[in-house]
């Protein structure tokens, strides 16, 4: 390559040309192109230094390495900083000059050559490392600390644990380094430190992040005797917080009670006062470490506690009064003047809650508050208690449709037969949730009577009722359903026969062809897409011929079920014509398209529609994408 033009594009006042020189010079090898770039690097536009920048990196070797190191010396930190990136990444290629370096008598030089070094991480430049420990310049001996952690050589090790009285900064960076030593000494000098300046709250702060970060579970017995003898309450907090750190809490509960006092001593001393992260530990351990004496604290924590802002928190306070099981306090919350505490309460039972608490319950809901009778009211539906069956029933007389919808799911579970006349009313409710959870409340009963219910129903001049009907039958899975089936199949009302096609569809049950040839050419849209879809899963080739001409209609939802429908056939012949749509039509079917092939059982259909993943519309190409993941399992 011409280095005149080159030159000739460095001369330039024209950026862009500067910039187009650099990146030539990448792709010429020696010193002629190494100065250049030199050059390039202290240019006056950044994106011409960036452009050096990298060509020095791309090229590499000796010649780089030694025309960067004498812009470690530029009053200019941008042309400093820019060096010292370079270096970084090649300056293992002339290692021996940024050692000789390592004697300069520019502090500065010093400090940002143990920077250097660390970052490269080449076990040749311990030693050298080693020596700048015994730097006149602390901001040099701490450069070259932290380098030694970050190469982390064992041979350091005896060398780092003599700077540990240096100055408190470079102190807490020793901590450090040392912690990232595979030294079998590693430990058993970090815990002996730890004894030393157990006065140094900062210290010790310090030594315990480092041994949490090692994360060896053996120093389980060495901080619990720590511990037993500490009588600095930050030392004694900072331990526990440790031991929550490498410690699972099932670690901590298997051990002997008399240290399990000690950690849930400390635990209950402080988890008032503690972040949130460090709370959810806590309560984490409780569980498995706490006693009836526990349950008090944490009760006093869940009043300081925001259930909307601390979830993490609140979870976990439920989940350690659920494992402490203390049912006495439990029912004293009952009778809280504190919202909050009472819906608490009532959560916690839920889990733990027996005949007994039942009736405690029940006692309160009159004059609970609103929020606290339905908390009270979804606890009783959990426990499943027959106790409740009378309050149940009471209950259905309330207004709110979360009490009511629980109080039906409630004798679903410990309802007779003779309730289902006390819930039928509830079918027909104006909450979609109440009437969701009486229909399911009948079919739990799972009667004759229940039966009969549904089968009026499907009877009754309202097609909502007849809807519901339906419901009921499938829910319970009932012997007569086939039979109402076909009925409603035939049914005058529209959205009977779209119901009736979804419950074909959805349990996989027969219908007659002839019936569905009908239904296939019904004057109603619904009734026509939910026909075919049926058709299309069942690749019934008697209707494929009225499936592919719908697709040419000039109804566009008419053509995108169509799509759908004809998808279900999974053959060469749908594939073919499947592929013909992606590969030009309206987006709204392409897309279709892509989603109805990504249903298929072929992995090797993935790369058949690979190009359309990169169609200019994004919703193709995400519908693409979509269904190549798909036909990959998820492996895309």
């Amino acid at each position: 390559m011409n280095l005149d033009r080159i030159d000739s594009l460095i001369s330039s006042r024209d950026p862009d040309e500067r910039r187009e020189a650099a990146m030539l010079l990448s792709k010429i090898r020696g010193k002629a192109s190494v100065k250049r770039l030199g050059m390039l690097l202290a240019d006056e536009n950044q994106g011409v230094r960036d452009a050096a920048n990298e060509s020095l990196i791309v090229l590499g070797g000796r010649d780089v390495v030694e025309a960067v190191l004498p812009f470690l010396k530029s009053d200019d930190i941008r042309l400093r900083n820019t060096a010292i990136d370079i270096l970084k990444k090649v300056g293992s290629e002339g290692i021996d000059l940024l050692h000789d370096l390592m004697k300069a008598p520019d502090d500065n030089i010093r400090l940002f050559i143990a920077d250097i070094l660390g970052s490269i991480g080449d076990a040749k430049s311990v030693d050298v490392i080693i020596d700048a420990l015994n730097d006149i310049n602390p901001n040099v001996r701490n450069a070259a600390v932290v380098s030694l952690g970050l190469i982390g050589n064992p041979k350091a090790f005896e060398h780092l644990r003599q700077m540990v009285n240096d100055e408190e900064w470079i102190r807490f960076s020793v901590i450090e380094a040392i912690s990232r030593l595979n030294h079998p000494d590693v430990l058993p000098f970090l815990l002996e430190e730890l004894n030393r300046w157990s006065d140094d709250d900062l210290t010790v702060s310090v030594i315990l992040e480092a041994i949490a970060n090692i994360g060896d579970q053996s120093v389980l017995n060495p901080l619990l005797s720590i511990l037993e003898d500490a009588d600095n309450t930050y030392m004694m907090l900072a331990i526990v917080k440790t031991l929550l750190q490498v410690l699972d809490p099932e670690v901590l509960g298997s051990l002997p009670e008399e240290k399990r006092a000690y950690v849930r001593k400390v635990i209950e001393w402080h988890i008032l006062d503690t972040d949130d992260f460090t709370v959810v530990k806590m309560l984490k351990c409780l569980e498995k470490i706490g006693d009836l004496g526990s349950a008090e604290r944490v009760i006093e924590l869940a009043q300081r506690t925001d259930p909307d802002e601390q979830i993490d928190v609140w979870e976990a306070i439920k989940d350690v009064l659920v494992a402490l099981n203390d049912h006495d306090k439990i029912l004293d919350l009952l009778d809280s003047n504190v919202e909050k505490l009472v819906i608490l309460a009532a959560q916690v039972l839920a889990s733990i809650g027996e005949d007994k608490d039942v009736r405690c319950m029940i006692d309160r809901l009159s004059s609970s508050s609103l929020y606290a009778k339905r908390a009270l009211t979804a606890s009783m539906v959990k426990i499943g208690s027959p106790v409740a069956r009378d309050a149940f029933k009471r209950l259905l007389n309330e207004d709110d449709g979360h009490v009511l919808s629980y109080a039906i799911q409630g004798l679903g579970r410990v309802g007779k037969p003779d309730d289902i006349d006390s819930l039928e009313p509830f079918l027909v409710h104006k909450y979609d949730d109440v009437r969701q959870a009486a229909l399911d409340a009948i079919v739990s009963i799972d009667t004759d009577k229940a039966e009969k219910v549904f089968l009026e129903m499907v009877k009754n001049p309202d097609p909502e009722l007849r809807i519901i009907g339906l419901e009921g039958l499938s829910g319970m899975e009932s012997d007569k359903l086939p039979s109402e089936l076909d009925k409603l199949l035939k049914d005058v009302d529209a959205r009977i026969r779209v119901a009736a096609l979804h419950k074909v569809m959805d349990m996989e049950m027969d219908i007659d062809p002839e019936l569905l040839e009908i239904l296939i050419n019904d004057e109603e849209t619904q009734v026509r897409h939910a026909a075919q879809e049926i058709a299309g899963k069942r690749a019934m080739d008697r209707f494929r011929h009225i499936i592919e001409d719908r697709i040419d209609t000039a109804d566009i939802w008419t053509s995108y079920h169509a799509v759908r429908a004809l998808g279900g056939f999974k053959d060469d012949r749908a594939k073919a014509r499947l592929i013909d749509i992606l590969k030009g039509g309206e987006d709204i079917l392409r897309i279709a398209a892509a989603n109805a092939l990504g249903e298929w059982d072929d992995e090797g259909l993935a790369k058949e529609i690979e190009p359309f993943a990169e169609d200019e519309n994004p919703d193709v190409a995400r519908a693409v994408f979509d269904a190549m993941d798909a036909l990959r399992g998820g492996k895309f």
